[in-house]
């Protein structure tokens, strides 16, 4: 009978520490699921407010991205600020595919001056550049999942479609920390 219930007692154990180890798989996924729809929704409003404000704003000369002037930074971190100022550890900006470079990048919940607000990392502007040249490329929002330093970056890109071509991509990030699993 002892070796019966220990038996029974080890089974349990085994029972348990599978049940934990899927119920931290699923919070993980939970939490990157709600954390992409929340990104989603970002760059889906970066996207937006580009096209309604952004291109009226440039009086004609082109796009900001694209226009005869060349990159208007200024604007697209205005608007990228104004944007993200309400959606906790968003940041985000516009690559340019012309330049082939990222424009308008702003993290306005990083609680940082402005003028310190405006760097990233190598690792998070190759990743960034990534996922924006795929959007283009493809005519078609790009998301990855990556690993960044310690952190896990969701990123998320809309391409953007004026005066008949694609001229680059809105985008937006979230670094994700100290999630379950």
């Amino acid at each position: 009978q002892i070796m019966l219930l220990g038996i029974v007692v080890a089974v349990l154990l085994v029972a348990v520490i599978f049940a934990t180890f899927a119920a931290l798989q699923y919070t993980r996924s939970a939490v990157l699921r709600d954390d992409q729809r929340r990104l989603e929704s970002a760059t889906n409003l970066v996207t937006r407010d580009y096209s309604e404000n952004a291109r009226r704003d440039h009086n004609g000369d082109g796009s900001p991205l694209s226009g005869a002037r060349g990159i208007d930074d200024a604007s697209l971190s205005q608007l990228t600020h104004n944007v993200l100022r309400n959606i906790d550890g968003a940041e985000g900006g516009f690559y340019s595919a012309q330049q082939d470079a990222l424009a308008g990048y702003s993290f306005p919940t990083r609680g940082m001056s402005e003028a310190d607000n405006l760097d990233m990392t190598d690792e998070a502007r190759n990743a960034v550049l990534s996922v924006t040249r795929s959007a283009v490329a493809a005519h078609a929002t790009s998301a990855r999942i990556l690993p960044l330093g310690s952190d896990i970056a969701l990123i998320n890109a809309i391409p953007l479609y004026e005066n008949g071509r694609f001229t680059g991509s809105a985008w937006s990030m979230m670094r994700l920390s100290n999630i379950p699993g």
